[in-house]
């Protein structure tokens, strides 16, 4: 099993026997991802995520805020160049 990075560092695990799966079966990796906050890479593409904070009040209420927001397509088209096409198209 491994991620969505295609990298070596991606593998979530080896050798473990898993039911068969069906089209629409949701699978969850649970306690993941502790990286991408710290050693973003661009390979890929992948958008970085959204950072989430939550705070438990004395009352017992949880107010939840966001961190960073997760990164929007258009900002991973203009760091790739997409911002620049004339200088990626030829005339």
């Amino acid at each position: 099993m491994a991620g969505p990075a295609c990298f070596a560092g991606d593998p979530l695990a080896a050798a473990r026997a898993l039911p068969r799966l069906a089209p629409g079966d949701v699978v969850a990796a649970l306690d993941t991802g502790a990286y991408r906050f710290a050693h973003h890479y661009a390979y890929n593409s992948p958008p970085r995520p959204g950072v989430y904070g939550c705070t438990v009040r004395p009352d017992g209420t949880v107010r939840f805020a966001t961190v960073r927001p997760p990164q929007p397509l258009a900002e991973i088209v203009a760091e790739s160049g997409g911002d620049r096409r004339d200088a990626l198209v030829r005339e």
